[in-house]
């Protein structure tokens, strides 16, 4: 799975390997950072965080918003009653560090699996998104770069006079208004 997940910059390309075994780890996912200097592509980085394990599916999607990477692990199950992460990736010091780990707020009952697997990110915004009942979440990172504040999406629209709301968006992106 080496390039289903891809973000950009002005001269870095992200490539999410989201079935990459690690070790004894089946499909724990990676994700490789190139760079273009002088119109040579290198590779920078090779992103994993050290809490994922099997199937995680680390790097199915990626986003990119000028200053942090944001990657899904949709598999990653930090608890019991959560499945999925994002993490936040941010290049310090000359190297890549991993600086958040962002879990569904939780909305009891809600059943959200998944979360991580669609992502959006630009200027401070990211829009996270797993499968299940209300299960997309704006997010804003504050000055001090901690991605937080998360807005549950929940508008339900009617069909049929059902509430009803899509458990499964297939694309995101918040770039611009």
């Amino acid at each position: 799975r080496f390039g289903y997940g891809l973000a950009q910059s002005a001269d870095r390309v992200f490539v999410g390997a989201s079935a990459r075994d690690e070790g004894a780890n089946v499909d724990q996912g990676v994700v490789y950072v190139f760079r273009n200097t002088g119109g040579n592509w290198t590779e920078e980085a090779r992103l994993a965080p050290a809490d994922t394990g099997a199937g995680a599916r680390f790097g199915q999607d990626l986003a990119y918003d000028g200053q942090d990477l944001l990657v899904g692990a949709q598999r990653h199950q930090p608890t019991p009653t959560t499945r999925g992460a994002a993490y936040v990736f941010r290049l310090q010091g000359g190297g890549w560090t991993q600086v958040q780990k962002i879990v569904e707020p939780g909305v009891p009952g809600s059943g959200t699996t998944s979360f991580g697997v669609e992502l959006s990110a630009d200027a401070g915004r990211a829009f996270i998104h797993g499968y299940g009942w209300n299960s997309e979440y704006l997010f804003s990172r504050d000055a001090s770069g901690v991605w937080g504040s998360p807005q549950r999406l929940d508008e339900v629209a009617t069909f049929s006079g059902t509430g009803f709301l899509p458990n499964a968006v297939s694309d995101t992106d918040l770039r611009g208004n």
